[in-house]
């Protein structure tokens, strides 16, 4: 009966972790244990990275900050995983792997360019459009006043 109990709570306790991620529409493979779990999370990592130039970066980035800042690093790191490793329900081991392929996933995704760098190319662009101008305009006054004499 206490086998049974026990097997009836771990199977709740993964059922929640499984909501925090269906919750922001991520599907991960099902999972009733923490090697289920470290290779559904792997695995839907895994896809996100060869798939990466499948996705415009606006969409790469929102998957990205989903999956890792709304869910895994907010709710399954600051509460499952403390109860999952207490209970002996995935090792250190695992936890290290799943924040390695996070990293390798982020890493995938390319630095953003920063707005400095757009408001720099503009600037650039504009002074280049003025100069143009105004060679244009001092070369047709010399031609006038060259025609004028």
């Amino acid at each position: 009966m206490l086998q049974n109990w026990d097997s009836a709570i771990n199977a709740n306790i993964w059922q929640n972790v499984d909501v925090q991620f269906r919750i922001k529409d991520i599907t991960l493979k099902k999972f009733n244990n923490g090697d289920d779990f470290y290779n559904s999370v792997i695995e839907y990592i895994d896809n996100q990275i060869k798939n990466v130039e499948q996705k415009n970066e606006e969409e790469r980035l929102k998957l990205y900050n989903t999956f890792a800042d709304s869910v895994y690093n907010t709710n399954i790191a600051g509460t499952w995983l403390p109860l999952l490793e207490r209970y002996n329900m995935l090792s250190d081991e695992q936890i290290d792997g799943i924040d390695e392929k996070i990293d390798e996933w982020h890493n995938s995704l390319g630095e953003p360019m920063p707005n400095w760098i757009y408001i720099l190319v503009i600037a650039v662009l504009v002074l280049v459009v003025v100069l143009l101008v105004i060679m244009v305009f001092s070369k047709n006054k010399k031609i006038n006043k060259i025609q004028n004499t």
